[in-house]
């Protein structure tokens, strides 16, 4: 047997990681493995990976193997893994038996399959471009040159032909955006092109240029997609502000087929040129579920002949990349430890060290003093060894009872959730975090269906679960004290087989997309204020928001902004700071079937009287919000104070979450000492980049961020074999963020 690992992750292009393969902590990563036989009998076995969750235990994924023979070509298999650190996992090939076979791996004998060289793990904050086409990466590698324009998140570039994608969706978990050049719908399979439309679907950036396949591409799946409807192409000497956006002022060196194309509704030109007479959105982009994509009407090949051209410039302006964050002296804190501190029953942990404590303290006191005092009144002291057993053994037993109270009888589910949906549609994706626990040790099948009761053949869905990822960043390694135990992962079918509960907590993640029960609607409209900033937009007062989720929401927000993440000259740089343009209106609780009118309260003082401009937009700064929110991460437990008004009571959690959703947004404020220069807190996004959806927010959209103790709408159901039941959660915490279309000012 002849067993070569040909990639883990993506094959990175460029930079300093040329060569090397780029897997996520904490992300699905995919393994190919290439197979064949040389002078041995068929084999019907099984490839075995293996890798550890954050409890220690092995989490296992196995494909089929069956080789001939008389075949002596090549057979490519493709795994998934939990990558951790440094992206640590074990494959094997077993038959049927579940005995080891060994292979030739590199020109020698072993009993594992091993890479030639382990992927680099990415930095948590690292932005992973992947480039897709049939031909070199071309000069999107640019990207990673940092000696002029540096980026708020360090970008990596890799590279792989189309037929080369992931199958599954959850497979491109790790990356955060994909260039498609030329694209040609025929050069991925059905599942291919499922899988990018729903990573796209889940929050991933998607750029797609074409000419020569347009008539393909209307007629393909990715026609939902597109932000534009294709017309004609027509050939062109120069787009003057197309090259303006990369720096150069000259024409092509030779002309440049064009696609002239109209705006969806909805669609936004990032930069328009005139083609034939008539102005066409040359880069276009729209939001799609809480992702995006844009379409370049051109070759990206061919608009980048000029040797002038920026490329950097360009791509920073269409993936709507951040100018650079401060990052001097700053402590760096994980937001995510929040959300798994939640789902991981610490309340539970601290209530079992309580009652331990008081229990120590009352045996200690009943025990001595108490039964001593006793049996002095009543002169029994003769009898204090008897009474300290006949206490001894009253304590035991009460401590079990004490214990059980807590712990409970049967399953427990703690769920937190965070669903995102359009406002007027039911349609909806969620990132879910599960912790189970159960009272004895025991076996389950877990799953996250996409529409429990009606879905009972989970097969290729919409929906995805994991083990939860240990909080590993590149400098740590996870820490276990157990003695593991094998479980299954089927990561196509959402559905992990065997996990062992060992009457403690065991935690997942799900991502999940399906419909809601109910929606949101609003009419949300904004003006431009009576000041002479740009920057003075209000909501108009009549606009409305309506609950109609089924459910009341408590600590409601409104987040809309003055400005886009792209400038509409196309060429001017990305405001670095443009949360000083973006306002939190306050709302407060919404009733299911309430309807509200957030402008009602925002630019009034408290005895009614209308603000000033520089008044009101100094109390509903984004930015101003987000920095007081880092000032106090510091602060152990409990609610975060000192803030405006509206934001009085917000817990640790809800903070976490909230810097997760406007991470985009959050920039440290640089302070001087005599110690040198610092800057405020630093957070990390490891394990919850897809909750950071602050793009989304510009003058077309505005986001209502709310929060409730309802279950979300992703259910965990436990089973055995197909027999599954959903679990109600015990304590349920969920956050919707609902994305209003606005109408803009004139």
């Amino acid at each position: 047997m002849i067993a070569e690992i040909v990639r883990v992750g993506f094959p990175s292009v460029g930079g300093i990681h040329q060569g090397r393969d780029l897997a996520r902590s904490g992300a699905w990563t995919p393994i190919e493995v290439d197979l064949r036989i040389e002078g041995q009998p068929s084999l019907e076995g099984w490839l075995r990976l293996s890798a550890a969750d954050k409890d220690g235990d092995l989490c296992v994924d196995r494909q089929r193997v069956q080789l001939l023979a008389e075949q002596t070509n090549t057979r490519r298999y493709t795994l998934y893994t939990l990558a951790g650190h440094q992206a640590n996992f074990t494959i094997e090939l077993i038959d049927d038996n579940n005995n080891r076979i060994q292979v030739e791996t590199r020109g020698a004998a072993s009993w594992e399959i091993e890479p030639a060289m382990r992927p680099e793990t990415l930095h948590d904050n690292d932005y992973l471009v992947l480039s897709v086409s049939s031909e070199t990466a071309g000069k999107i590698v640019d990207l990673q040159d940092i000696s002029d324009i540096q980026t708020s998140r360090p970008v990596l570039v890799a590279h792989m032909a189309p037929f080369d994608l992931p199958t599954l969706w959850l497979g491109l978990e790790a990356v955060d955006a994909i260039v498609w050049d030329d694209a040609d719908p025929a050069d991925l399979s059905i599942p291919q092109t499922k899988a990018l439309i729903e990573w796209t679907r889940q929050g991933g950036t998607l750029v797609i240029s074409s000419t020569d396949r347009t008539v393909e591409l209307t007629k393909s799946a990715f026609a939902e997609l597109l932000p534009v409807r294709l017309g004609d192409v027509a050939v062109v000497d120069e787009l003057p502000k197309t090259l303006r956006l990369m720096g150069s002022s000259t024409s092509f060196p030779a002309p440049v087929p064009v696609v002239a194309c109209t705006l969806k509704e909805g669609a936004v030109a990032v930069v328009s040129d005139p083609v034939n007479g008539v102005d066409v959105p040359i880069v276009s982009r729209h939001l799609f579920g809480r992702g995006r994509v844009s379409f370049v009407a051109a070759k990206m090949r061919q608009v980048f002949r000029d040797e002038n051209a920026n490329v950097k410039q360009f791509f920073i302006r269409v993936l709507e990349l951040r100018e650079e964050k401060s990052t001097g002296g700053g402590t760096m804190r994980v937001l995510f430890s929040e959300m798994d501190k939640w789902v991981g029953f610490s309340q539970v942990g601290a209530l079992y060290l309580a009652l331990a404590l008081v229990f120590v303290a009352g045996y200690v006191l009943v025990s001595t003093f108490g039964s001593w005092a006793f049996l002095r009144q009543k002169k029994w002291t003769k009898h204090s060894w008897s009474t300290f057993a006949v206490l001894a053994g009253a304590c035991c037993f009460l401590s079990v009872i004490g214990v059980q109270s807590v712990r409970g009888v049967g399953r427990k589910l703690l769920q937190l959730s965070v669903v995102d949906a359009q406002a007027g549609s039911s349609a909806a994706q969620a990132t879910s975090y599960y912790g189970l626990k159960t009272s004895v040790f025991g076996k389950l099948d877990v799953w996250l269906p996409q529409d429990y009761p009606r879905e009972d053949d989970p097969d290729l869905i919409n929906c995805m679960l994991k083990p939860m990822p240990p909080i590993v960043t590149v400098t740590s390694s996870p820490k276990s004290f157990i003695d593991p135990a094998r479980y299954s992962v089927k990561p196509s079918a959402a559905r992990i087989l065997d996990v062992p509960i060992r009457g403690t907590v065991k935690q997942f993640e799900g991502r999940w997309s399906g419909y809601l029960s109910g929606r949101v609607l609003a009419d949300i409209r904004l003006e431009q204020g009576a000041s002479e900033s740009n920057a003075d937009v209000r909501v108009a007062a009549n606009s409305t928001i309506t609950n109609n989720l089924g459910v009341d929401i408590d600590h409601a927000y409104l987040v809309y902004s003055a400005s886009d993440t792209h400038n509409r000259n196309g060429w001017v740089p990305i405001p670095r700071l443009r949360s000083q343009d973006t306002y939190v209106i306050p709302i407060g609780r919404i009733t299911e079937g309430e309807t509200v009118m957030p402008a009602q309260t925002a630019y009034v003082d408290k005895s009614g009287v209308e603000l000033a401009y520089k008044d009101w937009s100094r109390k509903l700064n984004l930015d101003d919000i987000l920095q007081r929110l880092s000032k106090q991460w510091g602060l152990a437990g409990g609610a975060l104070t000192g803030l405006p008004e509206g934001w009085r009571q917000i817990s640790r959690l809800e903070a976490a979450m909230f810097l997760a959703t406007m991470f985009e947004e959050y920039y440290p404020e640089q302070r001087t000492s005599g110690m040198g220069q610092f800057s405020e807190m630093l957070f990390s996004l490891a394990h919850c980049r897809q909750l950071e959806i602050g793009g989304l927010v510009d003058r077309n959209n505005a986001l209502l961020i709310a929060v409730t103790d309802a279950p979300g709408p992703a259910p965990l159901c436990v089973g055995s074999g197909d027999d599954f039941e959903r679990v109600e959660p015990t304590d349920a915490y969920t956050m919707y963020r609902i994305r209003i279309p606005v109408v803009p000012p004139p």
